[in-house]
């Protein structure tokens, strides 16, 4: 539509009282929000800390099969672990909770390696197999490592039979992979070029 959408996640106390919230843009320098109060907030959600610690942040956007868009981001439950959350729309600006508001990925979905908390998701529409592929972070402590997930419908996940795709060697700090590996994108245009072998971009905190 000629426009830039930037959604973000805002706050106005750390940690807390956070939400998602959505500005515009016609040139992609000069932003304004289309409303002020945000698009998502932690009630509009089952499970979420909504007392706590309210995080709703590394936000992912994808074009779902049906034509609506599925903004995906991480949140914290009551009791402080990290849950995959997601939320769609027809116009890009209205959003409603997918799934229920339940969260479509957690950590009881993975096991092929101990981890407590899922988060950083960032979900491809691969169109040919009709296939949803979510990479994401597994968390245990202070760890964080790389897995990937598959699904037809967002809710019915199957792990990759690999995971973890990338484990961090841990201590001692000074590695520079020492524990805390995030992100985790792989280039949809190297899965439809069928490229091998496929790169998966990530970052070391």
């Amino acid at each position: 539509d000629n426009i830039y959408r930037l959604y973000y996640r805002g706050y106005r106390k750390k940690y807390s009282e956070e939400a998602i919230g959505l500005a515009v843009s016609n040139d992609g320098i000069h932003f304004h929000r289309i409303k002020p109060e945000p698009i998502l907030t932690a009630n509009d959600f089952k499970g979420l800390d909504k007392q706590g610690r309210i995080l709703l942040a590394v936000t992912n956007i994808v074009r779902l099969f049906d034509g609506r868009d599925l903004l995906s981001f991480e949140g914290f439950d009551k009791k402080g672990q990290c849950q995959i959350f997601a939320a769609v729309s027809k116009d890009k600006e209205n959003f409603e909770p997918f799934n229920g508001g339940n969260p479509i990925f957690v950590a009881d979905n993975v096991s092929t390696w101990p981890i407590k908390g899922v988060g950083n998701p960032r979900v491809i529409a691969l169109e040919v197999p009709k296939l949803y592929i979510l990479t994401f972070n597994g968390s245990l402590h202070s760890e964080y490592s790389i897995g990937q997930a598959f699904s037809e419908d967002l809710i019915n996940w199957k792990e990759h039979p690999r995971n973890p795709l990338v484990l961090p060697p841990g201590i001692p700090v000074k590695h520079p992979f020492s524990g805390r590996i995030e992100g985790g994108i792989i280039p949809k245009e190297d899965l439809i070029q069928k490229i091998n072998p496929i790169s998966l971009q990530f970052f070391d905190k």
